[in-house]
């Protein structure tokens, strides 16, 4: 079995992580740890004159980095990967659609429903789009 987890730095990313770890253990699973930089701001650098991109590149490696270290700390097999897109969504089916993962792991932000309405959420998406079955973590 193939179990991928989508984390960030929010708390409810934790939870997924942890999720998908006990659910690897249980499973024998080989765990994906993915985490998606966003390529939102292409044009942020020259209004602020700092390299953003570099600065988020830095701090997803090191989030992908120690969970990585969490996961195979508890007897794991686990592989991080950092992703480049316009669409965290997109980049975690993909990914789970190339490595044949078959479990997608996901936390929710919780966000009510007219902010789901009008900005739809990653994990929303990934359900409704992804060929794998997907868990959602609250």
């Amino acid at each position: 079995m193939k179990i991928l987890v989508a984390i960030d730095q929010s708390g409810y990313s934790q939870k997924a992580l942890e999720c998908a770890v006990a659910k690897a253990l249980s499973e024998k699973a080989e765990l994906f740890i993915v985490s998606v930089n966003e390529q939102l701001y292409e044009y942020a650098e020259f209004a602020v004159g700092v390299d953003i991109e570099d600065k988020f590149t830095t701090m997803a490696h090191e989030i992908v980095d120690k969970a990585v270290a969490y996961a195979k700390g508890k007897g794991v097999v686990a592989h991080g990967e950092l992703l480049k897109s316009h669409s965290a969504a997109g980049a975690v089916i993909d990914f789970a659609k190339d490595k044949g993962v078959d479990l997608i792991v996901v936390g929710s932000r919780g966000r009510g429903a007219i902010e789901r309405f009008l900005l739809g959420s990653v994990a929303t998406k990934i359900v409704t789009h992804a060929t794998c079955s997907v868990l959602v973590v609250r």
